[in-house]
């Protein structure tokens, strides 16, 4: 029997991942849309037309391989024959699962060197950034972090001893309250209190970033008034952490999970809080 060495699983790995890249795109919308929300954030540090033209060719290279690497670091730690995990972990539903890789991930790695956590992709791209735009480095710090992270999200739930946890039924209108929703990188929905009429949800920044802080809270509230007609309230409250563009695209998000022909007696209020 031949063994592989470490480098050529990863490089099989790799290979397997640009592959269904190409071929998966429900995969590659996921890539697509990381690579677009740091590109974003990026960008807008990058004031020379030649930084943004940086930025712009290198963002979907850095986010793949970046997702590459959490993925094979993640395969390789579960064909670990010495690595234990509690059979509970294998029951999480996947929004747990997100939320908990990267805590996992440097728990097992503790003690080894930060660049166990950088692709090479995306060590080259932060030195260009660091000397060019260094304000931008905590973006890049957050984006080495999330992305990994999510890489290693995916082979977790993809190994088959994941089961994930039962999905009961429900008829709430903006997320799963089985679970926790996320709705960037970066931000959590997390159910808080739901009845037949009213569901309540607070917003949370991933445990990559911050640990769990809280960022906003929305609640939708269906009602019928006097006159036997349809209402539904939907608030808004989020935190000037925030940048303005995950903002709007919370917000934007939020009223695309209403359905179109409810638009016309939807009214919307949204605040901007601090902590």
């Amino acid at each position: 029997m031949i063994k592989t060495t470490v480098t050529e699983e990863k490089e099989v790995i790799v290979e397997l991942l640009k592959n269904r890249y190409k071929t998966d795109k429900d995969f590659g919308k996921v890539i697509d849309e990381v690579s677009f929300y740091y590109g974003r954030k990026l960008m807008s540090f990058a004031t020379e037309t030649e930084d943004q033209r940086f930025v712009e060719d290198k963002i979907l290279e850095v986010v793949s391989d970046q997702f590459f690497l959490g993925y094979f670091l993640m395969d390789q730690i579960l064909k670990d024959p010495e690595f234990e995990l509690e059979e509970s972990y294998w029951k999480l539903a996947k929004g747990y699962v997100r939320n908990g890789i990267f805590p996992m991930l440097e728990s097992i790695m503790e003690g080894s060197d930060v660049q166990w956590q950088q692709s090479a992709a995306e060590k080259n791209f932060t030195k260009r950034v660091v000397s060019k735009f260094y304000d931008a480095y905590d973006i890049m710090v957050q984006l080495r972090k999330d992305v990994l992270a999510l890489g290693a999200y995916f082979a977790f739930i993809e190994h088959p001893n994941y089961k994930g946890a039962e999905q009961p039924a429900h008829s709430l209108r903006l997320a799963n309250p089985f679970d926790l929703t996320f709705i960037n990188p970066q931000v959590f929905m997390q159910p808080k209190y739901a009845t037949e009429n009213v569901e309540k949800w607070g917003l949370f920044q991933a445990e990559s970033l911050k640990g769990g802080q809280w960022v906003g809270e929305i609640q939708l509230e269906r009602r019928v008034n006097p006159q036997a007609e349809k209402e539904n309230y939907l608030e808004i409250k989020i935190s000037n952490l925030l940048e303005q563009n995950d903002i709007t695209d919370i917000i934007n998000k939020m009223i695309l999970k209403m359905p179109a022909e409810e638009h016309s007696f939807t009214s919307i209020k949204y605040y901007l809080v601090s902590d």
